[in-house]
């Protein structure tokens, strides 16, 4: 694996060079530029893995060396240095999809550990690769002949665990058992390629069983010893239904439950069988009989509880804005590890689903048509720039059935509104009313096209028709004021000097 690291000062960009021991962090070279020109002639000669890089450098800076590489199409890791907490090089460095943003002064072992995130990443695409790869697992396994007697096991027809001859398994631990109950409808060949790519973070040991009735089954037993929580093995098939939706158009029906030992399969089958007669209406979704339900951890789901309606009413630039927010506010804290991250694109993509089941929503096949779209929905859980690229995505696929002119159309209409009721006292309600949106939307846009709130802009129209009618009436102030919907008139006074500068008692006498 190639390190770059480039720095203009001369001492920094030795001692990151020389003074870490780099080949015991699995980097097989390391190579420093001291300007962007150098860096790039690097790149075109022998790109990196990694590049280690500062912002702040003369003529070019870091942030103009990102942008190049990414117009170039290399897949580097790019991870910052910069010695100024600044909002703006956060910004521009998840633009350019930079993994990490390390803050000056560092001690080495804090940039050696952003190093190794890069590495993980790299570790973990390539393992990506191998395993798709390997999507075929069950016609193998079909061959096996223990299989048939597994699934008499569980069936109840063998008895005797010890006449399976099956070591793959350990005796006394803990193993998962699903049963998939529509399997034929979205395709056996479909779950067994999707597992592979939803369970290549963790080691797991698996069987695929066929327990009669056309239904399908898999036992998984965790190869580590740590239990594995099932709030999580939820989220995992949870992401596998999804997956196996996009193909299929169908969406699992799943059932499990997790036995203490290989001994309790049997029952804990028959339990699942229980389940699935309880489906009546044959419900797609995931249903978990014996499994007791755990607390909710700590999670980004709050914070992303919003976002669905966003979507669905026009506001999709807005869940991108609080999406790019959320990540960065997470990555300048060090809290976005992997398993943040995976929780963030489970509750991103039950969103899109929630959203896709409103009127006016967007259903999956409809958000990820190019095998560019299908890379970032299965992807994205794996790195920072993944998840802004499927964010963008799926705001630009909301936002395009939108006409461009929409926000000025709602804002004349407002103001046209406002313009004819100047006598009234006009309530944020009435204008939402009007215009048939969500009210922080109608402020939103309004102010991004008016630059002043609703509010606001009410007050500068009345008191602009209050000097309208001082100037060329004889009408008294205090009829005025009742004119434009003012009882106070202690109030009207101080709003009109507010915004002309001089009480309308003054304007009235000039």
């Amino acid at each position: 694996m190639k390190l770059l690291i480039v720095d203009d000062q001369q001492d920094t960009l030795r001692g990151l060079v020389q003074q870490i021991n780099w080949q015991n962090e699995g980097i097989e070279e390391v190579c420093g530029a001291k300007n962007v020109m150098e860096a790039r002639y690097i790149f075109q000669n022998d790109p990196p893995d990694i590049l280690l890089c500062d912002i702040e450098m003369p003529v070019e800076t870091g942030i103009d060396l990102a942008h190049w590489v990414r117009e170039q199409g290399y897949e580097t890791q790019i991870i910052f240095l910069t010695c100024h907490s600044d909002f703006a090089y956060a910004r521009e460095a998840l633009d350019v999809h930079a993994l990490n943003y390390v803050l000056q002064p560092a001690p080495y072992h804090r940039i050696v550990e952003a190093v190794r995130q890069g590495m993980e990443v790299i570790y973990k695409q390539n393992e990506e690769r191998k395993m798709l790869q390997k999507a075929r697992i069950l016609e193998g396994q079909r061959l096996d002949a223990n299989v048939q007697r597994w699934e008499d096991y569980l069936t109840g027809k063998q008895p005797d665990l010890s006449l399976i001859g099956e070591s793959r398994f350990v005796l006394n631990s803990p193993i998962w058992l699903i049963l998939f109950e529509n399997a034929s409808e979205c395709g056996e060949d479909t779950i067994c390629k999707h597992y592979a790519e939803v369970y290549r973070k963790e080691e797991f040991r698996h069987l695929f069983l066929h327990p009669g009735k056309g239904r399908f089954a898999v036992l998984m037993q965790r190869i580590a010893e740590e239990r594995f929580p099932d709030a999580r093995m939820k989220q995992y098939l949870q992401y596998l239904s999804d997956l196996c939706e996009l193909d299929t158009g169908t969406e699992i029906t799943a059932h499990y439950i997790r036995c203490e030992d290989l001994k309790s399969l049997p029952a804990g089958f028959e339990t699942l069988l229980v389940s699935c007669e309880q489906n009546h209406g044959k419900r797609s979704g995931l249903f978990s009989p014996a499994v007791a339900k755990e607390n909710k951890p700590v999670s980004v789901a709050d914070e992303m509880k919003r976002w669905q309606l966003y979507l669905v009413s026009g506001q999709a630039d807005r869940m991108e804005e609080e999406a790019r927010e959320l990540l960065f506010r997470l990555v300048a804290h060090g809290q976005l590890g992997s398993d943040v991250l995976m929780m963030f694109y489970q509750e991103f993509m039950r969103i899109l689903y929630a959203a896709g089941s409103e009127l006016n929503g967007k259903r999956i096949s409809e958000l990820f048509t190019s095998a560019e779209d299908m890379r970032l929905y299965r992807n994205s859980m794996n790195s920072v720039s993944d998840m802004l690229s499927l964010i963008h995505l799926v705001a630009e696929k909301y936002g395009e059935d939108l006409p461009k002119d929409t926000d000025s159309e709602v804002t004349e209409t407002i103001k046209n509104y406002i313009g004819t009721h100047l006598s009234k006292n006009i309530m944020k309600e009435d204008i939402v009313n009007l215009v048939h949106l969500n009210a922080d939307y109608v402020t939103r846009i309004f102010k991004k096209q008016t630059g002043m709130s609703i509010k606001s802009y009410v007050i500068q129209e009345k008191m602009k028709e209050a000097q309208r009618l001082l100037r060329n009436t004889s009408l008294p102030v205090s009829h005025i004021a009742v004119r434009l919907g003012y009882s106070n008139f202690s109030y009207f006074s101080t709003s009109y000097k507010k915004v002309f500068g001089i009480a309308p008692a003054e304007e009235e006498r000039s």
